[in-house]
């Protein structure tokens, strides 16, 4: 693990998306997406689409996250209608429950990366 300062950029995408498939997250998976966020070659995950629904007293929101230029991940929940859109869309994105691949690629047909398994 000390020498992940010492690998190529191109190296340390093909450990992370290796980890993503095989192992699942662990202490490496950490410590790779940390060197890989210090050399600016992957954002903070950030939202990038939503889909917002407020009825009966309640608000939905299924919302993209991105880790760009990696993978995707949706995430669906609901908050009590008194909070603001936004509100609910940041809280979901933390909060919520991640969907599946084929359900999250049914809300967002158009995002082409690696889903995060």
């Amino acid at each position: 693990m000390n020498d992940i300062k010492n690998k190529t950029t191109e190296e340390l995408l093909k450990e992370y998306k290796l980890i993503l498939i095989k192992e699942g997250k662990n202490e490496e998976f950490k410590l790779i997406v940390q060197e890989l966020l210090e050399r600016g070659v992957v954002s903070k995950q950030e939202i990038r689409e939503v889909r917002y629904y407020n009825a009966n007293g309640y608000a939905v929101a299924i919302v993209a996250v991105f880790t760009h230029p990696i993978d995707w991940a949706v995430y669906i929940g609901g908050t009590r209608d008194d909070l603001r859109e936004m509100e609910t869309v940041e809280w979901v994105s933390k909060w919520g429950c991640k969907l599946a691949e084929r359900d999250a690629s049914y809300y967002f047909p158009n995002i082409k990366l690696t889903y995060r398994s």
